[in-house]
C-alpha cells in the first residue's frame, strides 16, 4: 500500500478538453447536501466538472428521493459557476446507510442501466453502505473500470463477520469484489490496514488524505487519477501514435 499525495497521482494536465465519455460516481446518503456526505459529493462532482473540465454523471442512493423504493428520477444540478452535472436520484429507503446486503439485484440493475444509459469510462463508487459488493462486481460484468473509496471500516468489518455467521463463505465475497476494483482508496494509513484486513489487495490500495490546504487538492487530484486508469479517447491515440 502506499500514500500518494495528489501531485503524484498524475503528471497529465487536466486543462484539456476531453472525450464524449464522462466520469461516473456513485454514492450513498446524497440526500441532496443534507448530509456531510452528501454535500462532499456534490462538491467531488462540482469539482470534476470545473477544474477537471469532466462531464460528470452521478448515481446516489438516497433515503429521501421521492417515489417508491428503487425508483430514479433524473435533473440536473448546477452548483457553482461553470459547473454542471446530472444525478439519478434512486430511492434506496432504509437501505441507503447500512452494509446489510451482500447483494441487492433490483440495486444492481438499476446501475448497470444508469452505466447503460450514460457510459462512463469510469466509475467512482464513494461508499459500498447501502450498495454492498455486488455493485462493484456488477461494474466489473459490465466491463467499466472501478475506484472505491473505502470508510466506516469498522461497520463494514461487523456486517462480515455476521454476514459470514449467517452465510459460511460470504466474507470471501467482499474479497472478490474489492479485487475487481482497479484502485481502492482510503484516507489513513490505519484506514488501509483495515481495509487490508476485510480483503483489500494491499498492492490496490492508495492512501489519499486532505492537507493543509483542504480538500481541493485531492479533489484535483482525482481528476488525474481517473485520466491515469482510464484516459479518454484522444489522449490514448496521442499516447499510441
Amino acid at each position: 500500500m502506499s500514500e500518494q499525495q495528489p501531485s503524484e497521482v498524475s503528471s497529465e494536465s487536466t486543462d484539456e478538453t476531453v472525450a464524449r465519455q464522462p466520469v461516473g460516481l456513485i454514492g450513498p446518503e446524497w440526500a441532496l447536501r443534507k448530509s456531510a456526505r452528501g454535500a462532499a459529493l456534490w462538491r467531488h462532482a462540482g469539482v470534476l466538472s470545473t477544474s477537471g473540465k469532466e462531464s460528470v454523471e452521478v448515481f446516489a442512493l438516497d433515503r429521501e428521493a421521492k417515489g417508491a423504493r428503487f425508483t430514479f428520477r433524473d435533473e440536473w444540478n448546477v452548483p457553482a459557476p461553470g459547473a454542471k452535472f446530472r444525478v439519478r436520484r434512486l430511492n434506496g429507503g432504509d437501505r441507503a446507510a447500512s452494509f446489510d446486503q451482500l447483494t441487492c439485484a433490483r440495486l444492481e440493475g438499476s446501475v448497470l442501466e444508469w452505466v447503460r444509459a450514460r457510459n462512463p469510462r469510469i466509475v467512482h463508487v464513494l461508499g459500498l453502505d447501502g450498495f454492498g459488493p455486488g455493485v462493484l462486481l456488477a461494474l466489473e460484468a459490465a466491463g467499466v473500470p472501478t475506484v472505491v473509496t473505502l470508510d466506516r471500516l469498522r461497520e463494514l468489518k461487523a456486517a462480515m463477520v455476521a454476514g459470514e455467521e449467517k452465510l459460511p463463505g460470504s466474507q470471501d465475497a467482499y474479497g472478490a469484489a474489492l479485487s475487481s476494483a482497479r484502485r481502492i482508496v482510503v484516507r489513513s494509513t490505519a484506514d488501509a490496514a483495515a481495509a487490508e484486513a476485510v480483503g483489500a489487495p494491499r498492492e490496490k490500495i492508495r492512501v489519499m488524505k486532505a492537507g493543509a490546504e483542504g480538500e481541493m487538492p485531492i479533489l484535483r487530484a482525482y481528476a488525474s487519477l481517473y485520466r491515469l486508469l482510464a484516459p479518454v479517447k484522444e489522449e490514448a491515440a496521442t499516447a499510441s501514435a
